[in-house]
């Protein structure tokens, strides 16, 4: 409740801005941040989010000691997620064929 009033509220995390040399030298395409850890954490209304998107690991390191943690943002969720799983993964075979369900 918001001022006697029922809401529907969001956990988000707040990222950085993409590091720009790599997001010029990918002709605008590759978003490379770094998470905004406690202080980048930030309830909203439910009703205001626009979008989704995926943020996932890289190994991209900004920082010459590679002491940076940096993740990318993907925006387009969806059956291009299968290209990230392993072959078997959907069907519920290992990676030797073997259906895992049926044991």
């Amino acid at each position: 409740m918001v001022n006697n009033t029922r809401r529907t509220l969001a956990l988000v995390s707040v990222y950085s801005r993409p590091d720009e040399d790599l997001f010029k030298r990918s002709n605008w395409t590759v978003w490379s941040v770094t998470e905004g850890g406690q202080n980048g954490l930030q309830v909203i209304d439910a009703k205001s989010i626009l979008s989704v998107v995926s943020v996932i690991p890289h190994n991209h390191h900004v920082n010459a000691d590679a002491s940076d943690v940096r993740f990318f943002v993907w925006e387009q969720m969806g059956m291009d997620m299968a290209l990230l799983s392993r072959p078997g993964d959907a069907t519920g075979e290992d990676d030797e064929g073997i259906d895992e369900d049926s044991n």
